[in-house]
């Protein structure tokens, strides 16, 4: 399979890592020179520089040919931007999307993104988990 991540953060380098030993084929795009030659470093030829909401430079990085789109940008508008062109004009089976506020879910799931990652639902339940194993050491 072939996935197009958008967006160098360590949350991607994870995602990457994973999909990669899982025998996909993946790139990254970023606008960020430094941060892609980090993880061009660290993974090999897997880096596009280029805008993210940039048809040309999306085309160029072959997302006419992904199977799935992941978003993990900081802003919910551009991940959301992201979204709607892999679905709408690259035809993308699935997009997954970083969600950053909780706020914006419906308007998410109403314009067709297959799979929201809640980024805030995942650490409250993240610190909830830590926090509640103070207090059972505490009883």
């Amino acid at each position: 399979m072939y996935y197009v991540i958008i967006g160098a953060t360590t949350i991607s380098e994870e995602i990457i890592s994973w999909l990669m030993k899982s025998g996909g084929e993946v790139t990254l795009i970023d606008n960020n020179k430094q941060k892609l030659q980090l993880i061009q470093n660290s993974f090999g030829d897997v880096c596009f520089f280029g805008d993210p909401l940039d048809i040309d430079d999306l085309t160029e990085a072959g997302l006419g040919r992904a199977d799935m789109v992941i978003t993990t940008l900081e802003h919910d508008y551009e991940n959301l931007i992201v979204s709607q062109i892999a679905k709408s004009y690259y035809s993308v089976d699935r997009v997954v999307s970083l969600l950053n506020s909780s706020a914006n879910k419906d308007l998410f799931s109403m314009l067709g993104v297959d799979v929201l990652v809640e980024v805030p639902d995942i650490v409250i339940s993240n610190i909830q988990e830590k926090i509640g194993q103070f207090l059972i050491e505490e009883i």
